[in-house]
């Protein structure tokens, strides 16, 4: 019986990370995010892997190869998205975490630490239609000041107030790299 093989699954038998992983509408919760994060992670330490690494590899990350990431459109939590984050770090270039369920000023602290390590590429993040809330839109702006790669933000959407917005704005003008913000609402 030939039954269909998810797109995850065909990555992982050919031992091969992709460069982009597209899983926006898939029914993603934190649960299946954990594994398929934790199946990249594994991946990097298989034998005859395209990007396995070893102990003298220098602090090589577990997406060397994976720089854009889209899982918008799913039942995504902060817990979840946090975790993904902390274990495929510092290599992603795109991000899209739009249209999930993530809450407020954890998912912010994450992002910021990521976003101000000065080993960081991302360039582009899209947290529109979560409730990023006030509170998390003043933890993004120490990142908009900070980080050395941070182009484009999509905050559209996400429940910021004047605080937010304030603050934002003056680490915009403080920013050298972002040039595209949307706070539509």
């Amino acid at each position: 019986r030939n039954q269909m093989i998810p797109e995850a699954s065909m990555v992982i038998k050919k031992k091969r990370t992709p460069r982009l992983l597209c899983l926006a509408f898939k029914g993603l919760n934190d649960r299946r995010l954990n594994a398929l994060t934790s199946a990249i992670d594994q991946m990097t330490r298989l034998p005859g892997s395209d990007m396995m690494t070893t102990s003298t590899t220098s602090s090589s990350s577990s997406s060397d190869y994976l720089e854009t990431i889209d899982i918008s459109h799913n039942r995504l939590t902060s817990i979840g998205v946090c975790k993904m984050i902390q274990r495929l770090g510092n290599s992603i270039r795109s991000l899209d975490l739009s249209c999930n369920q993530i809450l407020g000023p954890d998912i912010c602290e994450s992002l910021n630490r990521l976003l101000e390590d000065k080993d960081t590429i991302l360039q582009e993040l899209n947290l529109s239609s979560n409730d990023v809330s006030d509170r998390g839109g003043v933890i993004l702006a120490r990142s908009i000041r900070q980080s050395p790669h941070l182009i484009r933000l999509n905050l559209s959407h996400c429940g910021l107030k004047s605080d937010a917005g304030h603050t934002i704005a003056d680490a915009l003008a403080h920013s050298g790299t972002v040039i595209e913000l949307d706070m539509s609402w």
